[in-house]
């Protein structure tokens, strides 16, 4: 369970962010994410989700399944590039059709 609270330290100063940046975000006191990085305090589920949403890197790189740092995208980013990806092969469609009557 170390390596958890270390990975999140990391990453955290890896981005150049401070403890109060992520406890803003967090809606929490700076003194609980101290403590939640501190490994003092156990951090809730949904706020693990929520560090790693923030820094866009996997749940499982947070807790140490994995070592990469492969950045991800939360759900509404890809349902927002699937839309306009789908807008635009709709359009390249229409336009390419020949619409002489």
């Amino acid at each position: 369970m170390a390596k958890f609270y270390r990975r999140i330290k990391d990453t955290r100063e890896d981005s150049d962010k401070k403890q109060e940046d992520v406890a803003r975000y967090l809606y929490v006191d700076k003194r609980q994410y101290r403590r939640w990085e501190n490994g003092e305090s156990t951090i809730p589920t949904e706020v693990i989700a929520k560090i790693a949403d923030y820094f866009q890197v996997s749940i499982d790189y947070l807790v140490g399944r994995v070592n990469g740092k492969k950045k991800i995208y939360s759900s509404k980013s890809a349902a927002k590039k699937k839309i306009i990806q789908e807008r635009k092969h709709n359009n390249e469609n229409n336009h390419g059709t020949n619409n002489n009557r």
